[in-house]
Formats: C-alpha cells, structure tokens, sequence
C-alpha cells in the first residue's frame, strides 16, 4: 500500500520533498499566481497572498515529518502517565473549497503526506488546477512517490 510505503520513508526524506516542493512554487511562482487570477478569480493581489501563504504552509510541512514521536504526558490520576502515539492514519480525504483553492488544499494536504499518509483531493469543480491538479503536478516533479496522491476532478451531481 502506498501509505505504507511513504510512512517507512524516513523523516528527512519526506520533509526533503515538501523543502523542493516549496522551491519549485517559487521557480512557478507567476505560473501559480497566473492560474489564481484565471481560474479562481483572484485579485493579483490575493492571489500572490496566497501563493506566499501556501508556500509558508509547505515550509512548515516540512517539520511534520519530525512531529510524528511519540510522547509521555503527566497525568492528574496518581500513579498513571498519558502516552501519545503519532502515526500516519494511512488515506486522508481532502474535499478542497474554490475559495482559495491552492491554500486551502494544501493546508491539508502537505501536512498529512510529510506526516507519511496518503491522500486523495477533490478539488473544487471550478477550481481544478489550482485545488488539485496544479498541488499534484509541483509535488510529482518534487519527488513525492506514485500512488501517494490521488486527484480526482470533475463535477458532482446530486441524485442519480
């Protein structure tokens, strides 16, 4: 399973793939905002707002991948202590909003893949690239294994 897979990975090697994943945002940093302004919308304004932000939260993902230790907490039970176990939960299911689709995706999405999961994201219908396909394509060139990260795209109908 590929979330087996990518959790074995050690920490650096995940956390090195979110640091290049934040480099290649700011080699693409126009093509990023570029698709904000064109498909969602976006001011120029808020779109590079949210392309710094996004880059700052795949920055900070890259710490996940150290957050994952297990820990002993104290206890108010005498006698007793509280243990923390951390460990990837295996899939995570993204639904990502239109609204600020590249932070709000990958405000969930990079964390959960640092931490060793694998993720499925839905993207927004009318936001696409910017929620999904655009998150996949700057995490495969960043090295993130096959399988890892599912995008499924398309409109959703409510009935049969």
């Amino acid at each position: 399973m590929a979330s087996r897979a990518l959790a074995a990975r050690l920490p650096a090697e995940r956390a090195a793939v979110m640091e290049r994943a934040a480099q290649i945002m700011i080699e693409r940093q126009e093509e990023i905002v570029s698709w904000l302004i064109h498909e969602a919308g976006s001011t120029r304004l808020k779109a590079q707002i949210e392309w710094n932000t996004s880059r700052a939260v795949m920055l900070e993902a890259a710490r996940v991948a150290y957050n994952t230790q297990s820990r002993i907490l104290p206890s108010d039970v005498p006698g007793k202590e509280c243990r923390v176990y951390r460990k990837p939960v295996g899939v995570v299911g993204i639904i990502s909003p239109w609204n600020w689709p590249f932070h709000l995706t990958l405000r969930s999405l990079a964390p959960a893949l640092a931490a060793g999961n694998a993720v499925v994201v839905k993207p927004a219908s009318d936001t696409p690239v910017t929620g999904g396909l655009l998150v996949a394509k700057i995490l495969e060139e960043a090295g993130l294994p096959p399988s890892v990260l599912s995008e499924v795209s398309g409109r959703v109908s409510a009935g049969g």
